[in-house]
């Protein structure tokens, strides 16, 4: 049973397309190795706070941030309207498509 030529650069596409995904699965395999060769993070020291009658023991879960934004009050009074649409919304709702 012979293959017809028509079908010959699909089946090299598709054997094109296995070889990369053989090698993507090599690859991975490679670089997971290497990552678990790799020395342990150094841990964290744990914290120690004493309170006197009581102690605090932990670690800082990573690095955060806090601010501080002061309240402030509006002194601006809401400006005059200078210019009135109520006659345009009149008119434009007489005209099609109302």
């Amino acid at each position: 049973m012979s293959t017809p030529t028509a079908s010959l650069p699909r089946l090299a596409t598709l054997f094109r397309l296995l070889v990369a995904a053989l090698a993507c699965v090599a690859l991975d395999g490679v670089m997971a190795s290497e990552a678990a060769a790799q020395a342990p993070a150094v841990p964290r020291a744990e914290r120690v706070v004493d309170f006197g009658d009581m102690t605090v023991r932990g670690a800082a879960p990573g690095p955060g941030a806090f601010y501080h934004v002061p309240r402030s009050t509006a002194a601006d009074e809401p400006r005059e309207l200078r210019r009135t649409f109520v006659r345009q919304i009149v008119e434009s709702v007489g005209r099609e498509p109302f």
